[in-house]
């Protein structure tokens, strides 16, 4: 049977400059992806508060083989 891990990443999108979202998104898939990690699922979030319109946070899940 197999096992695996597991990890949640959770970016802020608002510390991140909107003409560099997806470089950034790509290098840190990468660098997940090279140790092994896997993207199983991905959420946007949004504080009951902002008045932005957008989401706030992304969390990512990941799983790997342990």
């Amino acid at each position: 049977m197999e096992k695996f891990e597991y990890k949640i990443v959770t970016i802020s999108t608002l510390t991140l400059k909107k003409e560099k979202w997806v470089v950034e998104m790509e290098s840190e898939l990468n660098a997940l992806g090279i140790q092994g990690w896997e993207l199983v699922s991905s959420t946007d979030m949004k504080r009951a508060t902002t008045l932005t319109g957008g989401a706030e946070f992304v969390k990512l899940i990941f799983k790997r083989k342990i």
